[in-house]
């Protein structure tokens, strides 16, 4: 997103809080001066303001369309909804360096089962861009009945890449926090056989 899409559609709410104070302002002026001209120039700037405002509000930025993907990913996973999760993972979206693609899913699906992953709750979303791409970093507490602490607290990074004209999933990794390293997450990832045994 180049730096006009950015303050056009992504605009900070005190940008327009700024923004529409000021037109105010003006018309507020321009009555007072009962000046014709400048009480159209103040209308036509406050519907300015205004259209800024929908603009911002009605068209998503691909950052705020990744941090949605993102959040559906979590949302499915926590639903065992995995037709959905399916849809989300690209062909090469790699999850760190054990599996891509729709065997992501596969082994979602079988590490929730196993694990007896319940609710997930979001503690924290950040989305950061430049011109390499997005990456949204994500803090979440999850319930794992089988295992030995109960709520686990994980820190996860999701980098999305713009190929052609399509943002794409291209990877996934655990990052390490207070309370696990990455490896402990990875080694509890389980892998279904048919995976593991693919030449």
């Amino acid at each position: 997103m180049n730096d006009l899409a950015r303050w056009l559609f992504a605009a900070p709410w005190w940008l327009l809080a700024v923004a529409g104070a000021a037109a105010v302002a003006f018309a507020l002026f321009a009555l007072s001066r009962r000046d014709g001209r400048l009480v159209k120039a103040a209308v036509g700037l406050i519907v300015l303001v205004a259209l800024w405002a929908v603009l911002g509000l009605a068209i998503a930025t691909p950052a705020e369309r990744a941090e949605s993907r993102t959040r559906a990913m979590i949302e499915a996973y926590e639903g065992s909804d995995w037709d959905t999760l399916a849809t989300l993972v690209d062909d090469e979206t790699r999850f760190s360096t054990l599996l891509k693609g729709q065997d992501i899913v596969r082994a979602a699906r079988l590490t929730h089962e196993e694990l007896e992953h319940g609710s997930i709750e979001i503690n924290s979303v950040e989305v950061q861009q430049d011109p390499g791409g997005i990456q949204v970093f994500v803090r979440i507490i999850s319930e794992q009945r089988s295992e030995f602490v109960p709520r686990l607290p994980t820190s996860w990074r999701f980098d999305y890449v713009k190929r052609g004209d399509e943002w794409k999933l291209e990877r996934i990794e655990p990052l390490a926090t207070d309370h696990v390293d990455p490896n402990t997450i990875l080694r509890n990832v389980r892998i279904p056989p048919e995976v593991t045994q693919r030449p």
